[in-house]
């Protein structure tokens, strides 16, 4: 695994010729070491979270239009509502993010 030691280690930057690297462009300059080690360590979102989250988010908003239709429970409803369809858009753009990007093979 490369470590996250300058800024362009982050992305593939095909035509760098290392004129702009080194101490003005170490991440040490930049970013915590707290940031660094998460930044370094981080995993990818397994398939099971991606789907539950998914799965809980819309059945939130199943539930808020179940409940709307209870009168005293209107604006519960309301509120149910509002998070399951942000928590459902947030989802899925994780899911599309997932399903586009592909993990590139580790270089040793």
């Amino acid at each position: 695994m490369r470590l996250l030691s300058n800024a362009h280690n982050a992305a593939h930057l095909p035509h760098r010729h290392g004129h702009d690297t080194g101490t003005a462009a170490d991440s040490r300059r930049f970013f915590s070491s707290d940031t660094r080690w998460e930044a370094e360590h981080h995993s990818d979102f397994s398939w099971m979270r991606v789907l539950t989250s998914l799965v809980g988010a819309v059945m939130l908003v199943i539930t808020s239009l179940v409940l709307g239709r209870v009168e005293a429970l209107g604006g519960v409803a309301v509120l149910l509502l509002l998070v399951g369809v942000v928590w459902t858009g947030l989802s899925l753009r994780v899911t599309a993010i997932k399903l586009t990007t592909r993990k590139a093979p580790h270089s040793a």
